[in-house]
C-alpha cells in the first residue's frame, strides 16, 4: 500500500482531511497483510522489523507510521470560546480525556441554596426594618401618651381651680349677704 499523497498530513501527525475515507481505517493489533506478518519476527524483547528493504523505503514506512498513528481532528474535542474560562487538563501523550463533569442536579442545588440564602438574607433585613419601625412607633406612643398624660393633668388642675374659683365666689357672696343683713338692720 503505498503513500496516498491526497492525504494531507500535518508535521505534528493530524490528519487534516476528515472527509476522506478512502482509506481503510485498523486498530494496531491486526497484520497488515502476509508479506506484515512474515516480516515480523518474534524476539524476547520486542517485534523488530526483518529487513525493510523487503516493505519499501524507510521513507514509506515512516509515512505509513505516522498515517497509522495520525488522530482524526473531527474525533478530537474541540474547545468552543465559551469554554476558554475552563480549559480541559493537560494530559500525556495528546490523548484527550473529558473534563470532570459536576452533576446538573448539584448545580441547580447550589443555585437554589444560594437563591435560598439570599430570600432569607432578605427576610431578615425586612424584619429587621419591621422591628426598627415598631421601635419608633413605640417610642411615638409612649410620647403620645406622656402628652396625653399632662393634658389630662392641666385639665384636672384648671377643674379643680374652676372648683376652687366657684367656692371663693360663693365665700364672697356669702360676706356680701352677711354685710348687707348687718347694714340693713343699723339702718
Amino acid at each position: 500500500m503505498a503513500a496516498d499523497p491526497a492525504a494531507p498530513v500535518s508535521g505534528v501527525g493530524i490528519k487534516r482531511s476528515a472527509l476522506s475515507h478512502d482509506h481503510e481505517e485498523r486498530p494496531s493489533g491486526r497484520s497488515k497483510g502476509p508479506s506484515s506478518h512474515q516480516a515480523n519476527k518474534s524476539t524476547g524483547k520486542a517485534k523488530v522489523v526483518a529487513d525493510a528493504q523487503d516493505h519499501g523505503s524507510d521513507g514509506d514506512n515512516e509515512r505509513k507510521r505516522r498515517r497509522h498513528l495520525a488522530i482524526d481532528i473531527n474525533k478530537v474535542p474541540h474547545h468552543d470560546d465559551d469554554d476558554l474560562d475552563n480549559p480541559l487538563p493537560a494530559t500525556a501523550g495528546g490523548v484527550s480525556c473529558s473534563p470532570p463533569q459536576q452533576h446538573p442536579h448539584r448545580a441547580l442545588s447550589l443555585d437554589s441554596k444560594k437563591r435560598e440564602l439570599e430570600i432569607k438574607k432578605r427576610e431578615i433585613e425586612i424584619e429587621d426594618a419591621m422591628l426598627e419601625l415598631e421601635r419608633e412607633r413605640v417610642q411615638w406612643a409612649e410620647a403620645n401618651l406622656r402628652e396625653e398624660m399632662e393634658l389630662k393633668n392641666m385639665r384636672l388642675e384648671n377643674d379643680r381651680m374652676r372648683l376652687e374659683n366657684h367656692r371663693l365666689l360663693v365665700k364672697v357672696k356669702r360676706k356680701e349677704l352677711e354685710l348687707g343683713v348687718v347694714r340693713s338692720k343699723r339702718i
